[in-house]
């Protein structure tokens, strides 16, 4: 144990672990915020247009749009301010944060639709990769300094 914790706090280490938790972050982070949001965010009704690419909402009393469909896109992060504050004519419902400005999902479906996720995935993959490269050219050049 008392070597696990040398190598840990070593350059090394440090590379390592750090590369371990942001590609876990990157990987499974839409998965983590839909977690939270099926138990903290409202289900509140949209109208959603005929493509089904974007949607609108109310939310205290002005109206809002997004494109975001689960949390798997990174594109509309939040919801935008839409023109004029005409009602909506329901057709769905969408799930918000209820926070000021909302961010928006169509759907709370990422965690059926991994495929979706791969670019996020791949990302991870190539921070491992990084961070391994780093821990292991950094031994190797404290390695040569020792002989």
């Amino acid at each position: 144990m008392n070597r696990f914790f040398k190598w840990a706090r070593s350059f090394s280490g440090i590379v390592m672990i750090l590369g371990i938790i942001a590609a876990l972050v990157i990987a499974f982070g839409p998965l983590i915020r839909e977690s939270i949001a099926r138990r903290t965010w409202l289900e509140v009704p949209c109208e959603i247009n005929a493509d089904a690419s974007r949607y609108h909402f109310m939310f205290n009393g002005q109206r809002y749009y997004s494109a975001r469909i689960n949390f798997w896109q990174m594109r509309a992060w939040s919801a935008e301010h839409a023109a004029g504050v005409d009602p909506i004519d329901p057709n769905g419902v969408c799930y918000i944060s209820g926070t000021m400005p909302p961010s928006a999902v169509l759907r709370l479906d990422a965690h059926n639709h991994l495929e979706q996720g791969m670019g996020f995935f791949a990302g991870a993959g190539l921070i491992l990769i990084v961070s391994a490269f780093l821990a292991f050219s950094g031994k190797r050049v404290q390695g040569s300094r020792a002989s």
